[in-house]
């Protein structure tokens, strides 16, 4: 666990580490010239501007300073209403005496929280994505891995599709959300037939007939693709999609969720093994929802329309 790992988790979940706080991520690594580069720049629910300054190790009174220029710098930008933060795995009683007499907020927040966060949220952490000859591993490569490791936590084999928090591959389709109800944005550009050869597929997947419900679900929606799609069946196929026990459905009901909402899989309804139900992450769907507008932004602006 280094800092950027750190700055990482923070960026994406402040409400796993600072609850109450209502922290917003706005920047981070931002250079100041002749003062250094601080960490993350986040908005408390005030509105305040909240720097924190990261520690991977016991931090030590040189942070203090540093925290101290790179106020001065953001006042002398004309920025006001600034809190100051440092996070470390060990805050001496010295230091947070001194940093009480200066005004500076600050937390303990150990390794080990930082990995549960991960694990929780299905998310690849930088430093461990390395394969067995010391070199960084691919993205295909990381994906896997983070599936393994979020496996290794709940007792359940890895899904045979790539899952992460955040969507890199936008479908066509857009979205917006009431609730965590879905309803198509453009809903002309949907191509019926296209998407019941889909779903036709999946329903053949299954001769049991276990996903009955969820094909008559589809189907229905696909007759008026301007009406919600329910949260309700979204949870049904995402657990089609990552189940263990058809197997030979997953590849149909993963073209499915990639049509409707690209890739990967999101990590915000998944199986506890120990309590035997899925869990859904209201927190971590919000992330998902939100990195699927933006990557569609980002697809924008690359050209495609």
């Amino acid at each position: 666990m280094n800092e950027r790992d750190m700055e990482d988790l923070i960026q994406a979940f402040p409400d796993d580490f600072f609850p109450d706080k209502g922290f917003k991520f706005k920047q981070r690594q931002t250079s100041f010239a002749g003062v250094g580069r601080f960490d993350l720049l986040l908005e408390d629910r005030y509105g305040r501007n909240v720097l924190m300054e990261l520690k991977a190790v016991p931090a030590k009174s040189d942070a203090v300073d540093q925290l101290i220029r790179y106020q001065e710098e953001l006042r002398r930008r004309g920025e006001k209403n600034i809190v100051l933060w440092l996070v470390a795995t060990l805050i001496p009683r010295t230091l947070a005496d001194l940093l009480d007499r200066f005004g500076i907020e600050y937390k303990e927040i150990h390794p080990a929280e930082y990995l549960h966060a991960a694990e929780r949220h299905g998310f690849s952490i930088r430093s461990e994505m390395q394969g067995p000859d010391g070199n960084r591993l691919e993205a295909g490569e990381c994906r896997i891995l983070g599936m393994r490791r979020s496996a290794r936590l709940n007792g359940a084999p890895p899904p045979q599709v790539p899952t992460g928090p955040k969507v890199t591959v936008p479908p066509v389709l857009r979205w917006l959300a009431r609730g965590f109800d879905l309803v198509l944005e453009n809903p002309r550009i949907f191509e019926s037939a296209a998407f019941l050869s889909l779903v036709d597929a999946f329903e053949q997947s299954v001769p049991s007939g276990k996903n009955t419900s969820l094909v008559r679900e589809l189907k229905q929606w696909a007759k008026s693709p301007s009406s919600r799609w329910p949260e309700k069946s979204n949870n049904s196929l995402l657990r089609w999609v990552t189940t263990s026990s058809y197997k030979s459905a997953v590849p149909c009901a993963w073209d499915i969720w990639r049509h409707l909402f690209g890739e990967p899989a999101p990590t915000w309804y998944v199986w506890n093994q120990a309590s035997r139900s899925y869990e859904f992450d209201h927190l971590a769907w919000k992330i998902w929802f939100e990195s699927l507008n933006e990557a569609h932004a980002t697809a924008t602006t690359a050209g495609r329309p």
